[in-house]
């Protein structure tokens, strides 16, 4: 599904193989962040030319003030993404080695100095300190408060051994949990996916599951967040597919869509809290 410039479109149908024809750079740091998994558990370069496609794309994607653009036809730039490449970035760097060079000639101290610099940009100008706790907005000129955001923005700041993580956990723990209440899915708790004035007011799963891989790693009280995903694991039933997206269905055009059905992603959340959540940020 890679293109010859390092990029991969957003989204594919499964059953006939068209694409989107959009391209955005936080999928394509996930997609980075699975092949340096393998590379770092298997000890295998078999992917490394793919990573270092993606790699060279979303540097280019770079703007004059330091940080990833979106895409290559938009000039929003999102701190979840630039998150996720920073993070992506840096993991690299460590797993090669100051002496090391990936596919297509990209050397440790190119990928290093890019994930320190986006880095800093990002904590810079999208960390907002507010008393005793910190935040990070949605994205550049975009003041939204979006609970993935803060779970992804406390580990990777746990991952600089940057105190200010404990910080953004409390904010997270604090503001967007919402306490077991019943609904058509049976009992659940988790987190809101935004607050502020007009966010629905809906448990998302995949939200929920990576606040409760953020709380426990960065060492702030998980104990309700770890019951609120035991909750979501029992929506499966047995059933081989993810637990359910949300608590109930909601449908709004400025917030997005939750939905009661099975997600993927919170499958996916699920997989990476139970086997190595590690391996997101992990120097």
């Amino acid at each position: 599904m890679q293109r010859t410039d390092g990029s991969l479109e957003y989204a594919f149908n499964v059953e006939t193989g068209a694409s989107v024809g959009q391209f955005r750079a936080g999928a394509m740091a996930w997609v980075g962040y699975a092949a340096l998994a393998y590379r770092k558990i298997y000890d295998n370069s078999r992917y490394d030319k793919m990573l270092a496609g993606i790699v060279g794309y979303l540097l280019d994607l770079r703007t004059s003030a330091g940080m990833v653009r979106g895409g290559p036809d938009v000039t929003w730039i999102s701190t979840q993404h630039n998150l996720l490449i920073a993070g992506m970035l840096r993991d690299l760097a460590a797993d090669l080695g100051t002496k090391g060079t990936l596919a297509t000639g990209l050397k440790y101290a190119t990928i290093n100095d890019a994930a320190n610099s986006i880095g800093n940009t990002v904590l810079a100008n999208m960390l907002v300190q507010d008393g005793p706790l910190a935040y990070f907005v949605q994205g550049v000129g975009d003041p939204v408060l979006p609970a993935d955001v803060q779970a992804l923005g406390a580990l990777y700041l746990h991952a600089r051994h940057d105190g200010r993580a404990k910080q953004v956990a409390e904010y997270l723990r604090q503001l967007f949990y919402v306490a077991p209440r019943a609904g058509s899915e049976g009992t659940l708790s988790g987190y809101l996916p935004f607050v502020g004035n007009g966010a629905p007011d809906v448990i998302w799963s995949e939200g929920t599951i990576e606040a409760a891989t953020a709380l426990r790693r960065v060492g702030v009280d998980s104990s309700a967040a770890d019951d609120a995903v035991a909750r979501l694991l029992a929506t499966i039933r047995g059933r081989s597919v993810g637990p359910v997206g949300a608590d109930r269905d909601v449908i709004d055009p400025a917030w997005g869509e939750y939905h009661t059905w099975p997600t993927s992603a919170a499958g996916s959340w699920l997989l990476i809290r139970a086997s190595n959540a590690k391996l997101l940020f992990e120097h």
